[in-house]
């Protein structure tokens, strides 16, 4: 059974530059979200500054947001899963992305 590490990362982006991302990604392999912080955190929280989202496996993943809780509140937020195999290494997360949870899972 493989195993594989898993990272969720968020971005704070403009409204204009999240929805041109948006577009450029088939529907089939959008962001989990394009909301804003304000609008994450009155969805998905579950406790101060903390979400619970379900993850491409189908297990609820709970994590903080705390590297991104000083932003306005209208700040359009991408969360995103990066996966690859446990023995390989991620490649290093672009500028402005935050790395706000890891853990393997079984495959």
């Amino acid at each position: 059974m493989p195993i594989l590490r898993v990272q969720i990362t968020g971005t704070a982006q403009s409204p204009q530059d999240f929805e041109e991302f948006i577009r450029r990604i088939p529907a089939d392999r959008r962001p989990v979200s394009a909301e804003t912080l304000e609008q994450l955190l009155d969805r998905h929280g579950v406790s101060d500054h903390e979400l619970e989202l379900m993850d491409e496996f189908g297990l609820p993943q709970r994590f903080s947001l705390g590297p991104l809780v000083d932003l306005d509140p209208s700040t359009p937020i991408r969360i995103q899963y990066r996966t690859a195999d446990v023995d390989r290494e991620l490649p290093p997360l672009d500028p402005g992305v935050v790395l706000l949870e890891e853990y393997l899972v079984a495959e």
